[in-house]
C-alpha cells in the first residue's frame, strides 16, 4: 500500500508543491499512508518541513507509526535529505467528530487508506464531505484508496459523483 500511495501521488502532482505541509491520514494505523508518502517527497529532492496528524482508534498501530517516522527520519537524514519533520497522534475512533481533535486545522493532503470499509454505509459520505469542506486547504488534494472490488469501486464512484454535485470536492 504504501508503493501505491507513492505512485498515486506522483500521478497527482501537487503544482507548486508548498515546501510546508500540513499531512492528516484518518484512519493511519501502522504509517503505511506516512510511509508512502515520504517515499514520493524524497523523490523530489527539495527541502521540506513536514507536519502529520495520525488518527486511529487503535493506540499501538499509532505508536508503531510514531516509531517508523522516527526509523524513516533518521534514515532519510543519514542519505543527506532535507527534511523536518513531526508527528502528532490523535487516538479517535471514526464516529468521532473530527472537528473536536482537530479544531480548524486544515491539511495540504488528507489520505484515508482502507478507512471506508471501517464504516457504516451511511456514515462514508458524511465523512469524507466534513473533511473534504473544513479540513482540506483550498487547493489541497484527498488520497482515498480502498480495495479494488467491484461493490467497493461503485460505492466509491458513487461517492465521487455524489461529492462532485454537492460542491464539496471537485
Amino acid at each position: 500500500n504504501a508503493l501505491k500511495v507513492a505512485a498515486l501521488l506522483d500521478v497527482g502532482r501537487f503544482k507548486p508543491l508548498p515546501t510546508e505541509l500540513t499531512i492528516l491520514d484518518v484512519g493511519s494505523g501502522p504509517g503505511t499512508g506516512m510511509f508512502g508518502t515520504l517515499l514520493y517527497l524524497t523523490t523530489l529532492k527539495i527541502p521540506l518541513k513536514l507536519r502529520w496528524i495520525l488518527i486511529d482508534q487503535n493506540r499501538e498501530a499509532l505508536r508503531d507509526a510514531q516509531n517508523l517516522h522516527e526509523e524513516l527520519l533518521k534514515h532519510l537524514r543519514s542519505t543527506g535529505v532535507d527534511i523536518q519533520s513531526t508527528v502528532e497522534t490523535k487516538v479517535a475512533d471514526l464516529s468521532t467528530r473530527f472537528s473536536k481533535i482537530l479544531g480548524s486545522t486544515q491539511a495540504d493532503l488528507i489520505l484515508s487508506l482502507n478507512l471506508l470499509r471501517e464504516l457504516p454505509e451511511s456514515k462514508r459520505l458524511s465523512l469524507i464531505e466534513m473533511l473534504t469542506r473544513y479540513h482540506l486547504k483550498a487547493h489541497g488534494r484527498y488520497l482515498l484508496i480502498e480495495p479494488a472490488l467491484q461493490r467497493t469501486t461503485r460505492d466509491l464512484m458513487e461517492m465521487h459523483d455524489e461529492l462532485i454535485r454537492r460542491r464539496s470536492a471537485t
